[in-house]
């Protein structure tokens, strides 16, 4: 697969922005041209979940808890709080309807960038960089 995409006209091609394209293309659907930085960590997720068709479009609700490695959910300072994973839906509902838990965030949170939740952050660390090791979130039974 790996080696599918990185022969591919679109992978190879210049990201810099062509006019007749824009024309052609206003939406970027064929990819002709690629954003300058990364989103956001909190979208990272809701990216690869409508990618697949998984995301969830239901609005509003209470916070859900999606998939978490067992070592990070099984932290707790109290050792009162248990991560139950959400089902059916609500497994694939949008990062702003995710439970944070700031004393183990999730581990997309921590790869992609996200400020601490303990304090104030007045501004965002901007970053076009992919991580060094490929996030955990991002391995195969991720989405599972």
């Amino acid at each position: 697969m790996i080696r599918l995409i990185v022969n591919s006209s679109t992978y190879r091609q210049s990201s810099r922005h062509r006019p007749e394209l824009a024309e052609t293309d206003p939406r970027n659907k064929m990819l002709y041209r690629q954003n300058r930085f990364r989103v956001e960590a909190e979208i990272v997720r809701d990216v690869a979940l409508a990618a697949s068709g998984l995301l969830c479009d239901k609005v509003g609700g209470p916070s859900v808890f999606p998939p978490m490695p067992a070592d990070v959910a099984a932290l707790s300072y109290a050792d009162n709080f248990k991560w139950k994973t959400s089902q059916g839906e609500d497994r694939y509902r949008r990062g702003m309807y995710t439970f944070f838990k700031r004393t183990a965030p999730h581990p997309n949170l921590v790869a992609f960038d996200c400020p601490d939740a303990n304090t104030a952050a007045l501004s965002r660390r901007t970053s076009n960089t992919p991580p060094g090791s490929p996030p955990l979130a991002l391995s195969s039974t991720w989405m599972k």
